[in-house]
C-alpha cells in the first residue's frame, strides 16, 4: 500500500461508515431456515419423545450459542430448599458460575430454585391443550420462589423468573392464543405468568404495558410485568422479504439475552438448607404423624410450618373423607373442597359423617 493509497483509505476511515442494516435478520433467517428444515426433517422419526428430543436440541443450540458464557442450558427440574419440585422444564438457564445442580445425569439435572433465570418450553405444536400445560408448567416453577404456606404470591424484586414458549408452529391464530391467556390469567398470580411466545414463522406474543392493551415494550425490565394482558409484536418493517420475518425470533432471544445480561438478583442458595431442613421437616411430620396419613402434595410451607391432610373411614358407612385445618384463603378452601378435601376448626371437637356417625377430631393429632 503506497502513500497515496494509505491516506485515501484513512480518510474513508474517518469521514465514512460501512453499513449493513439486514446483517443481523439475513443471518438469523438463516438459522430460521435450518430450524425449520429439521423439523420437516424430524417429523419422518416414529418415536414422538425422540423426534421431541432432536427439536429442543436444535433450539438449545442456539440459545446455548448466544447467552453469556458464564450461563448454561440444561433439561431438568427445580427444587427449593423444601424439596418442593417443579415439572419437567424442556430448558434451564442456570448461571453456572456461581451454581451447581444437586442432581446431575446424562439427560436431566435437578437445579436450586434462586440458580434459575429463564425457563423455555419447546412445543412441535402449540395447542389449545398444550397451551394450559405450558400454563401450568409455569406455575409449578415459579411457584416455587415464594416459600409460604398461605398460597400468597406478593410482588418481591428479585423473585421472579423468566418463562417463554417456543413453538415450531400452532393450530392456534396468534389472537386466539392471546385471548386464552389473558382469560387463564385471571385464575393466575401475576408473578406466575407466562412471559413471552414465539411461534416460528408466525409472530411474537409479549406483555401489554398499559390498560388499554394498545402498547408493548422491548424493556427486559417491563416484560416481567404481565397485569395487563398481551399483544403481538407488529411487522417492524414496511418491507417484505422473509429475512424481515426473522427480526421477532431476534427479538424472542435479545430478550432472553438481556435478562441475563442485566441481572441484579442477589438470590444465592444456602445449599446445607437443601439438606437440613428436609430432614428436620420428615422429623415433624414423623413426630406428629401417628397412623394418618400426611399429604404433600396438598400443602406448602413457611418455614416449618406446613399442611397437614389425615384420611379417615366413616366405621358406620364406609365413607372415606381426608380432613385438614389450616387457616386459609377462601378461593384455596374452595379448591380443595373440590378436590374432595374437607376443612374442619381447630376447635371442633367433633364432625359429622353424611350417615350421622362421628369423627373425634383428637383422635387427628
Amino acid at each position: 500500500m503506497n502513500e497515496q493509497e494509505y491516506q485515501r483509505k484513512l480518510f474513508e476511515q474517518l469521514n465514512m461508515h460501512d453499513i449493513n442494516l439486514d446483517l443481523l435478520s439475513k443471518w438469523y433467517f438463516s438459522i430460521l431456515e435450518q430450524l425449520r428444515t429439521s423439523f420437516e426433517r424430524s417429523s419422518n422419526i416414529i418415536h414422538p419423545r425422540h423426534r421431541g428430543d432432536i427439536r429442543e436440541y436444535d433450539i438449545k443450540a442456539i440459545i446455548k450459542d448466544i447467552i453469556p458464557s458464564s450461563y448454561a442450558v440444561t433439561k431438568g427440574y427445580a427444587i427449593n430448599n423444601l424439596s418442593l419440585i417443579s415439572l419437567e422444564q424442556d430448558l434451564l438457564i442456570y448461571k453456572k458460575s456461581s451454581y451447581s445442580p444437586f442432581i446431575k445425569t446424562s439427560e436431566l439435572e435437578y437445579l436450586p430454585i434462586e440458580s434459575i433465570f429463564t425457563s423455555i418450553e419447546i412445543k412441535s405444536n402449540l395447542t389449545h391443550n398444550e397451551l394450559r400445560k405450558c400454563i401450568l408448567n409455569c406455575v409449578s416453577l415459579k411457584k416455587l420462589r415464594y416459600n409460604n404456606s398461605n398460597y400468597s404470591y406478593k410482588k418481591e424484586e428479585g423473585l421472579n423468573l423468566f418463562y417463554c414458549i417456543f413453538a415450531y408452529k400452532s393450530e392456534l391464530t396468534i389472537e386466539k392464543i392471546i385471548s386464552y391467556l389473558n382469560d387463564y390469567n385471571k385464575d393466575i398470580p401475576e408473578n406466575l405468568r407466562i412471559n413471552m411466545i414465539y411461534i416460528l414463522n408466525e409472530g411474537l406474543i409479549l406483555p401489554a404495558i398499559d390498560n388499554n392493551h394498545h402498547n408493548i415494550t422491548l424493556n427486559y425490565k417491563d416484560i416481567m410485568k404481565i397485569n395487563n394482558g398481551y399483544l403481538s409484536v407488529p411487522n417492524l418493517s414496511s418491507r417484505q422479504e422473509e429475512e424481515f420475518k426473522a427480526l421477532h425470533f431476534l427479538l424472542f432471544l435479545s430478550l432472553i439475552v438481556d435478562l441475563l445480561i442485566h441481572d441484579n438478583s442477589n438470590q444465592l442458595p444456602m445449599y446445607t438448607n437443601y439438606v437440613y431442613l428436609p430432614i428436620y421437616w420428615l422429623q415433624q411430620i414423623d413426630s406428629k404423624r401417628d397412623d394418618h396419613e400426611f399429604i404433600p402434595k396438598k400443602g406448602l410451607s413457611k418455614g416449618l410450618e406446613c399442611l397437614m391432610a389425615y384420611t379417615e373411614k366413616c366405621k358406620k358407612c364406609g365413607k372415606e373423607y381426608t380432613f385438614y385445618n389450616k387457616d386459609l384463603d377462601e378461593h384455596i378452601h374452595n379448591r380443595f373442597r373440590e378436590q374432595g378435601l374437607t376443612y374442619y376448626d381447630k376447635t371442633q371437637e367433633f364432625i359429622y359423617c353424611e350417615c350421622g356417625e362421628a369423627f373425634n377430631t383428637s383422635e387427628f393429632k
